[in-house]
């Protein structure tokens, strides 16, 4: 993980925050961020003024694609798939 990237998310996480989102996690996939949200918040953001707000916000962190996970926010997500060996 490169450290601009880390500071890319970091920010794009503190912007959303900003908006009165607490529980989130932006994923960086090159030019692609994916939003994870607590449950409930994904109806909130997907149908009202803060979504243009994200998009708007992640675009001038220079995200091309911006993309709401409809799961919502999982803690471990990430490792979901990742199979572990056995010694």
């Amino acid at each position: 993980i490169q450290v601009q990237a880390l500071r890319r998310i970091e920010r794009a996480e503190a912007m959303i925050r900003a908006l009165g989102i607490d529980d989130c996690r932006v994923r960086h996939y090159g030019n692609m961020a994916r939003i994870e949200l607590d449950g409930q918040m994904i109806e909130r953001v997907a149908g009202s003024s803060i979504r243009r707000k994200i998009v708007v916000g992640l675009r001038t962190l220079g995200y091309a694609h911006i993309c709401l996970d409809l799961e919502g926010y999982v803690s471990g997500k990430m490792n979901h798939g990742i199979e572990t060996s056995s010694s």
